[in-house]
């Protein structure tokens, strides 16, 4: 596969990794928003971080961690760390996948 192409798969599946991780962040609606004009791009601004976090390899935990934070300070709900841990594997996975790696169980 030539520079260019590898390139653009690169592109691609990033591109899909940040597009999966809003679609987790959506279907678990932490905020409740389902119903709501807009409620498919309210978690858009959160989805760089968890990229982040996921395409460095971090551990699913740390991604539970952030996730956790989010939903204790910024968002201000009651902590859910079993919903946090569950979304970080989704998270962490998805990364994997594209990556070509052994998903987590």
């Amino acid at each position: 596969m030539s520079d260019d192409a590898q390139a653009t798969n690169d592109k691609l599946a990033k591109k899909a990794i940040r597009a999966e991780i809003n679609r987790i962040l959506v279907r678990w609606d932490p905020l409740h928003l389902k119903g709501l004009r807009g409620a498919d791009r309210a978690y858009e601004e959160f989805v760089a971080p968890l990229f982040v976090l996921a395409i460095k390899r971090e551990d699913y935990m740390v991604i539970a961690r952030h996730l956790d934070e989010l939903m204790t300070t910024t968002w201000r709900m009651p902590r859910d760390k079993e919903a946090c841990v569950a979304n970080a594997r989704k998270i962490y996975n998805t990364a994997a996948i594209f990556r070509g790696e052994e998903p987590l169980t």
